[in-house]
């Protein structure tokens, strides 16, 4: 027996037709690792993808997003079958290979939306199909007692993972200052992508008004050290992206990034001017 476990959901509520939305409530009294989508309607037309918990916009993500980033520099193509990650595969280690694992807990109430954008005017034969598949994993796990042997005890949440989304609508060539990096004590980046013509990067974090880090990478030498650092995981550049991947060793819990800082500064050196996109990957600890 695996793990992870497999399993259909109900359909979702919703009728699959142009700018509609699917609902379909996930259930508590499981550990979400993935959701798995089923469907033949075409990436460009599955404008939204939601996990909401209320009011909390869990993780709010888009199909392209998921298939021409994140899967994308996994080096993973994504087809018919499309995941909503919360655990991660590539870890190198169990432990944090389920650390960002969805745990709902007594209270929640969490829903799966998906926005539909236009979709073709002509269906496939046999119709438009839209099914999703949970793997989950036990809500108990052995804890060693210090004694040789194992207390089992109900797994919390403890970490949460999310996305954030920033743009810098008017860089300039040359040197641009972004200081609205998502931070806080309880704030660890996994990976920063940054969508832009990017030549060079600075970070600089500041305590008390003192630099407690500060590092520079040009896209050159971040490349080549994201293709060493993750050999193992066989992960990829994107065109028109520089990558910034602190969890492409594996070790994600000893390498995410720190933003326990009352300042936070990245300076981008762009080739052109216009429009940069930031999309950061990173876990919030709760508990």
């Amino acid at each position: 027996m695996s793990r992870t476990i497999t399993d259909k959901m109900q359909s979702p509520d919703g009728a699959i037709a142009s700018n509609n939305t699917l609902q379909l409530a996930m259930g508590n009294g499981y550990v979400y690792e993935n959701l798995y989508l089923d469907t033949n309607i075409p990436h460009d037309s599955l404008r939204k993808i939601s996990v909401t918990n209320g009011s909390d916009d869990y993780l709010v993500t888009y199909c392209k997003e998921i298939v021409d980033v994140l899967e994308k520099h996994r080096n993973r193509t994504v087809g018919e079958i499309i995941p909503i990650r919360f655990s991660d595969p590539d870890a190198a280690k169990q432990e944090v290979q389920e650390l960002t694992a969805l745990v709902p807990k007594a209270g929640d109430s969490w829903l799966l939306k998906i926005e539909l954008g236009t979709l073709p005017d002509t269906p496939p034969a046999g119709g438009w199909r839209f099914q999703v598949w949970r793997e989950t994993s036990s809500t108990i796990k052995a804890v060693p007692d210090g004694k040789g042997g194992a207390n089992l005890v109900q797994r919390t949440r403890t970490v949460e993972r999310r996305l954030d989304r920033k743009v810098v609508t008017a860089a300039v060539e040359g040197v641009n200052t972004f200081d609205k990096l998502i931070k806080g004590p309880n704030i660890n980046i996994r990976t920063i992508y940054l969508k832009g013509d990017i030549t060079e990067i600075e970070f600089e974090g500041k305590r008390d008004g003192q630099i407690q880090s500060n590092w520079k990478l040009s896209k050159k030498l971040n490349e080549y050290l994201q293709k060493v650092r993750a050999q193992r995981n066989g992960i990829q550049t994107i065109d028109g992206y520089f990558i910034i991947d602190p969890v492409a060793t594996g070790f994600a819990y000893a390498d995410l990034m720190v933003t326990n800082y009352d300042e936070i500064s990245l300076k981008f050196t762009a080739a052109t001017g216009g429009t940069v996109e930031i999309l950061t990957d990173y876990i919030k600890r709760i508990a």
